[in-house]
């Protein structure tokens, strides 16, 4: 975790919708955030590399090759940081505009383990929020 993640934190987008795209935090280039599209129909993860930072090294180029990858953009702000803009794995869609109405409770079984995949370290916690305690396999 960065010090800017750690001094801001995440929206919760970073916990309920980036395992979408099958990468914890971690694995983005100087991961900063994710949102939801204000469209709400695409993942956006906002990052350290735009601008001047861009093709420096950092594996910017691994998002480009994901599937779902449909643009980039530099910040109006500060272009140093960039988003990288997403569409909704097929897969994932019925879970995605669940998570968008609120009823994250009513996600599948499948998804959810997915997000155990990604944040295995958060397994007791995410149980609890989801109200899905281990059983005995």
């Amino acid at each position: 975790m960065s010090l800017y993640n750690m001094i801001n934190g995440v929206n919760p987008a970073t916990f309920f919708i980036l395992p979408m795209l099958g990468k914890h935090p971690d694995e983005y280039p100087r991961f900063r955030d994710c949102f939801v599209s204000k469209d709400e129909k695409h993942i956006e993860v906002y990052t350290r590399v735009g601008g001047g930072n861009r093709h420096c090294g950092y594996g910017e180029e691994e998002l480009e090759k994901h599937p779902n990858f449909v643009k980039t953009y530099d910040d109006k702000f500060d272009n140093t940081y960039g988003t990288y803009v997403f569409s909704v794995p097929d897969k994932w869609k019925e879970d995605f505009d669940k998570i968008l109405l609120g009823k994250t409770l009513f996600i599948s079984d499948e998804y959810f383990n997915e997000i155990l995949r990604v944040y295995p370290k958060l397994e007791d916690q995410l149980r609890s929020m989801f109200h899905r305690p281990k059983t005995d396999q």
